[in-house]
């Protein structure tokens, strides 16, 4: 039997699991793309505008951190791709992620893939029916988002290329996942590999763009992809550096698929101890073992995102010298200085960052159910509620933890080039600011863990949108009807003056958060487990 046999079987099954995740994601992007690319033109509609703000970006360290090289922005599409356009490569690499680690790791820890081997399946034909998948999937979002571009007036050969880097950023993350998945034998562990590499390349990315030092950019596999530089230069040979790198991880993931055992990875886990703590007899205990890894490497993460942004603060006060509507978009996170401002569009991100760690960590009850580990504990004495609130309780950890981390580290490195001291104090405060944002989203996730289980994938449908209405909302000049659906456009956006109406909105925000939890815990105990 070939090493593929039955790889049209397996293809047909992917994509029909898929298929709903898939559309949705593809749309979005596509449509976020069509969105920012019309908001520009609405926002910078002649050359002098634009050569008004290319003279002005070009000289903003900042913007150059949180958005990559500063080329092409005399041109409609530049200042699309500049804006938003590299968010968009990383929504993209999020969703290559998720839909590789899902169905490689994922169907082999829940058993699906060996129930599939037991009859004429190949060793490699799941994980080559995935990699095709993604990377059909990845060229449909890329000539989608050309299109995008073309139709709102960009110009085709800088959409093109943008389109394609939007592609090869895709096909190689699914490739970096593909190998993460037999590195490690769970999927969270897979999703921590694949995660903390997207998470340090747009670090070390952040690092090269802001120092102007190409060449640190060169270690960053989104930078390979930004070196593109769509509406300028025009360069595809960049984006083959991209392919031959996903090429090569590939094929070292299908070596390693077919060298280890079904169900075990390239590393092997240490023995535990021979007596278990204390704590795991605990519910809560269990939970927190269960989620370390993961509430450590979201912490680590917030942390250097963090300090990324917080080194750069004191520079965010030459944004004032821009064009009124530049100064507009930045000065919507906030009613104080510029650096306020920056600052509270950090604390946001940080948020964001929160809510989609806490939410995993909810989300975490499912893949406990549908591997059937949920019985062998809900057999015991072990309650429904008391299982659902240890998991619970680890998210609204994990959500804190990342807050405080990610406003740590901000508050450090501003102290650190600013001298202010009460920095990391204030800087902390303004992420803590925005929780009650994330227990609505907690809440919405318990909601359907509880109540429709079938569904859960929605949660994340709704923080993609609040996440793109929030930070993308300025720039693709959503109405405000569409911006207000996000809990994060009603939370304090701290540091600067206190808002008494957002205190209330919080407050409600907190009040429907709980009724929602309440809900999901009472769907819980009367719902079939599984």
């Amino acid at each position: 039997m070939s090493t593929v046999t039955n790889t049209k079987v397996t293809l047909g099954l992917v994509a029909r699991l898929n298929r709903t995740m898939i559309a949705t994601w593809s749309i979005a992007i596509v449509a976020v793309v069509a969105g920012a690319t019309a908001g520009i033109a609405g926002l910078y509609p002649t050359a002098l505008d634009r050569a008004s703000y290319a003279a002005i970006s070009s000289t903003v360290t900042a913007g150059h951190a949180l958005n990559g090289p500063p080329t092409g922005l005399t041109t409609l599409g530049g200042i699309a791709v500049f804006e938003a356009g590299w968010y968009v490569a990383l929504a993209v690499a999020a969703f290559n992620i998720v839909l590789v680690a899902r169905n490689s790791r994922g169907a082999e820890e829940l058993g699906r893939l060996e129930l599939l081997r037991s009859g004429a399946l190949g060793t490699h034909s799941m994980l080559v029916s995935v990699a095709v998948v993604a990377t059909v999937t990845n060229l449909v979002i890329g000539v989608g988002a050309a299109l995008a571009m073309t139709a709102f007036g960009a110009a085709w050969t800088g959409a093109a290329v943008y389109g394609g880097a939007l592609a090869a950023v895709g096909v190689l993350f699914a490739a970096i996942t593909a190998l993460a998945a037999q590195v490690t034998e769970h999927t969270r562990g897979t999703y921590a590999i694949a995660g903390g590499v997207l998470g340090v390349s747009f670090a070390v990315r952040a690092v090269g763009d802001a120092t102007g030092n190409s060449a640190i950019s060169w270690f960053s596999p989104l930078g390979w992809a930004q070196a593109s530089h769509p509406f300028a230069s025009n360069r595809w040979w960049p984006l083959l550096v991209c392919l031959v790198a996903a090429g090569v991880l590939l094929a070292a993931a299908l070596v390693v698929e077919a060298r280890r055992d079904l169900g075990a990875g390239l590393v092997r886990p240490r023995p535990g101890s021979p007596t278990g703590s204390a704590a795991l007899a605990t519910p809560v205990g269990l939970a927190f073992r269960l989620h370390r890894g993961a509430l450590i490497g979201w912490s680590v993460a917030a942390v250097g995102l963090g300090a990324a942004f917080g080194a750069i603060g004191v520079d965010a006060g030459r944004i004032s010298e821009t064009s009124e509507a530049m100064l507009d978009l930045i000065g919507g996170f906030g009613a104080g200085s510029v650096i306020d401002s920056y600052f509270a569009m950090t604390a946001v991100l940080l948020a964001v960052l929160a809510a989609g760690g806490a939410l995993n960590a909810v989300l975490r009850t499912r893949a406990e159910e549908e591997s059937a580990r949920a019985d062998s504990l809900l057999a015991t004495p072990l309650s429904r509620r008391y299982w659902l609130a240890s998991h619970l309780t680890v998210a609204l950890i994990t959500s804190t933890a990342i807050l405080v981390a990610g406003g740590l580290g901000m508050g450090l490195a501003h102290t650190i080039r600013s001298r202010e001291l009460d920095a990391v104090p204030r800087l902390i405060g303004a992420s803590l600011a925005h929780l009650p944002a994330v227990w609505l989203l907690l809440g919405i996730g318990v909601f359907l863990v509880g109540v429709l289980p079938r569904m859960t994938a929605l949660v994340w449908i709704v923080f993609t949108g609040c996440a793109v209405a929030t930070i993308l909302g300025p720039t693709l000049r959503l109405p405000d009807v569409a911006t207000n659906l996000s809990p994060f456009e009603h939370t304090p956006r701290l540091p600067g003056p206190l808002d008494s109406g957002t205190v209330g909105a919080a407050a409600l925000l907190t009040a429907l958060a709980l009724v929602l939890i309440v809900a999901g815990f009472l769907g819980f105990r009367q719902r079939d487990i599984g």
